[in-house]
């Protein structure tokens, strides 16, 4: 064995590795067995001791069953000298330190007993060739935890304060928040656990905007989108982020954000960034904040056109214009802020009260 020529056995002798053999009575030919696809029985053994002795240089053992393949015949005949082995066994060869050599050998046993009891119950990993190979045992009841294969790991205080700080609040806390808040109750539960909670904090947190607002875009408003057959998921949480921005910046009245929403939906994601997006969706609907210069001579273009015996007060008559302007300056001006203004600019005396009828 001294001058074999067998490459890797060679190799090993020349860095003084440990070479040891095992003699597995009755099984001569039974190594060259297809188990899988282009796949032995000897490979069963070669994942054990790549595994588990981490023997992980390929090849890492020989055998005899590919006698002419590795050694030379006088060096298995030698072998089977010295470890009294007959035609009927089959010999392995494995090298490595003593340590290793030693274990490897050990596994190799283990793997030929089980053998003979049947398929083990073992971990297979999955390669790309549609076979598997053996990954780890599978222990008893008594297997341990954290995994015994790898070395401890100090946790210290610093890296616990550091996850704790990144974690999310617990939903008891958040539910308690959001009560307080005076959200709708049925949307309390459903933004405890959603993945847009935190998005809902960003909003109602950072930008300020009413928080009961937000609930009801975030989570009626868009359902309804969705049921509609709108691609919710075409927005991002950045996307949504933006429009808020943009309502909070005073660039998007308050009834004004839904309807932006909905059309960002109506269009396939384009490639800019949510700011971009939103400002292009802005330009697009023709939303611009109104001046205080064109809302009088709206309110004045839209009263006149009115049938003068069409509302018998001057009440409906308010709340008829205000819907009417609303649809065309959705997003320019708050409601409430055109509520008032079109009721401050109506002239009561030019209106066929009830009572002159």
């Amino acid at each position: 064995m001294t001058k074999a020529q067998y490459e890797p056995i060679h190799s090993a002798l020349e860095r003084g590795l440990r070479i040891r053999c095992v003699t597995l009575k009755g099984f001569a030919g039974l190594l060259n067995t297809v188990t899988q696809e282009h796949t032995t029985f000897a490979t069963e053994f070669s994942d054990r001791v790549r595994v588990i002795a981490c023997l992980t240089e390929l090849p890492n053992l020989v055998q005899s069953d590919t006698a002419a393949e590795t050694l030379a015949a006088r060096d298995w005949k030698q072998l089977r000298r010295k470890t009294r082995a007959s035609e009927s066994d089959a010999m392995l060869l494995v090298w490595g330190d003593e340590q290793d050599a030693r274990c490897a050998c050990e596994e190799i046993a283990n793997r030929a007993r089980e053998a003979a009891a049947g398929v083990p119950s073992d971990t297979r990993q999955a390669h790309k060739d549609n076979t598997t190979g053996f990954e780890r045992v599978l222990p008893g009841p008594e297997r341990m935890y954290p995994d015994t294969d790898l070395p401890p790991i100090e946790i210290k205080a610093e890296r616990l304060e550091r996850i704790a700080a990144q974690l999310p609040p617990y939903v008891w806390e958040r539910e308690a928040r959001y009560l307080a808040m005076k959200l709708p109750a049925e949307t309390v539960r459903p933004l405890c656990v959603s993945p847009r909670a935190d998005l809902f904090d960003r909003i109602v947190d950072d930008l300020g905007v009413n928080p009961v607002f937000t609930a009801v875009v975030l989570f009626q408003r868009l359902k309804a989108m969705r049921r509609a057959g709108l691609q919710v998921e075409y927005l991002n949480d950045e996307d949504l982020y933006e429009v808020f921005t943009a309502h909070a910046q005073g660039r998007l009245a308050r009834e004004g954000v839904p309807a932006v929403i909905e059309q960002m939906l109506r269009v396939p994601p384009p490639q800019e960034t949510a700011a971009e997006r939103v400002a292009s969706t802005l330009d697009y609907m023709g939303i611009t904040p109104i001046t205080d210069d064109e809302l009088p001579p709206a309110i004045a273009a839209a009263h006149g056109r009115l049938s003068k015996t069409r509302f018998p007060t001057r009440t409906q008559t308010s709340r008829y214009l205000t819907g009417q302007l609303m649809k065309k300056l959705i997003g320019r001006v708050e409601g409430r802020d055109l509520a008032a203004a079109v009721r401050g600019q109506i002239d009561p005396e030019t209106e066929h009260l009830a009572s002159m009828a």
